[in-house]
C-alpha cells in the first residue's frame, strides 16, 4: 500500500515509517496538519495515518476534508484521546479506524491489514467516467459501446486518470505512479502519452473529457 504518515512527532512519524517499509509499503511522511492535507490532496494514497493533534490543522479537521474529497481513501486517527466521544467524533469524521496512544507497531499492522482486506473485498473490477469504461481485469476500454484498444502504460495513464476524475493529477504524480520515475522537468513523455491517449479517446467523439489544466496537471471530465 501506499501509506502517508501524518504526525507532528517525528521521532514517532520515522519509526512507523520504518516498521511499515518493513512489511513492504510504501511510505512518506508529513509533520503538520497543513502538510499532510496537501500532500493528501496532491498525491494519490491508499492509506492516511493522521495524529489527532497537531499544529497548523488537527487530524480531525485533515479527516473531514479528504473524506468528503475521496470516498475511498482509508483513514486512520491516531490520539491520546481515550474518551468515547472522541472515538465517537472521529468516525463520524469520516475514519476508518482508531487507535489510542500508546500502541504498538504490531497492532497497527493487524488493523491495516484488516483494513485492507476489507477494501480489497468489494474492490470494483470496473471504473467509469462518464460514457468511458475500463475493465481492470481485462484491460479493455469502451466509450459508447466503441472499443478502444491502449498499451499498457496507456491504460495505466487513463486509470489514473480516471480514478481521480474529481480532481487534477499532476505530471510529477503521473511520473511516479506509471514509469515510476521521480519528476523530470526535461521529460515530455507525459504529454507524448496524453497525446496518444486523447487520439484514441477523445479524437472520434464531439466531447472531449481529456482536460489540460495549465501550470497543474491532466483531469478526466464527464460528460
Amino acid at each position: 500500500m501506499k501509506i502517508l504518515v501524518v504526525d507532528d512527532e517525528k521521532p514517532l512519524a520515522d519509526f512507523l515509517k520504518k516498521g511499515l517499509a518493513e512489511e513492504g509499503h510504501q511510505v512518506e511522511i508529513a509533520n503538520d496538519g497543513i502538510d499532510g492535507y496537501t500532500k493528501a490532496s496532491r498525491e494519490t494514497y491508499d492509506l492516511v495515518i493522521l495524529d489527532w493533534m497537531m499544529p497548523g490543522m488537527e487530524g480531525i479537521e485533515v479527516c473531514q476534508k479528504l473524506r468528503a474529497e475521496q470516498e475511498a481513501l482509508l483513514i486512520i486517527l491516531l490520539t491520546v484521546h481515550t474518551q468515547d466521544e472522541y472515538v465517537i467524533r472521529g468516525f463520524n469524521a469520516g475514519a476508518n479506524d482508531y487507535i489510542r496512544k500508546p500502541f504498538s507497531i504490531q497492532e497497527l499492522i493487524v488493523r491495516i491489514n484488516a483494513l485492507s482486506r476489507l477494501k480489497n473485498s468489494s474492490k470494483p473490477f470496473k471504473l467509469s467516467a462518464g460514457a468511458l469504461e475500463l475493465d481492470l481485469i481485462t484491460k479493455k476500454v469502451l466509450r459508447e459501446d466503441k472499443s478502444i484498444y491502449l498499451s499498457n502504460k496507456e491504460f495505466a495513464l487513463l486509470e489514473i486518470l480516471v480514478r481521480n476524475k474529481t480532481r487534477v493529477v499532476s505530471k510529477a504524480e503521473i511520473l511516479k505512479a506509471v514509469w515510476d520515475i521521480d519528476f523530470d522537468p526535461q521529460s515530455n513523455i507525459v504529454e507524448v502519452f496524453i497525446n496518444a491517449l486523447r487520439k484514441k479517446i477523445d479524437e472520434s467523439f464531439p466531447i472531449k473529457i481529456i482536460q489540460t489544466v495549465r501550470g497543474i496537471g491532466y483531469q478526466i471530465e464527464e460528460a
